[in-house]
């Protein structure tokens, strides 16, 4: 392609020359690695959501004869 005279050097070419390509290139690839690694804010709120299904869900057993009748109780019901 002809050289136009009115337009002047890529950002591309111009950070080449002045040697902040390589960086440049290099922060711009760390930040999008960021950004796609952080959750948006439907993911966040499926995560809080299963959270506290997990909590709901948790069972809390004082003694161990407490856990094996609960255990008892699951198995004859056919849970």
């Amino acid at each position: 392609m002809a050289d136009n005279k009115h337009r002047g050097p890529t950002l591309d070419s111009f950070l080449e020359q002045e040697g902040f390509l390589a960086d440049s290139q290099t922060k711009a690839i760390d930040e999008d690695a960021v950004r796609s690694e952080m959750p948006n804010a439907e993911t966040r709120a499926a995560m809080e959501s299963a959270r506290v299904t997990m909590k709901a869900h948790r069972v809390g057993f004082t003694d161990p004869q407490e856990l094996l009748d609960a255990l008892d109780d699951e198995t004859r019901l056919g849970r």
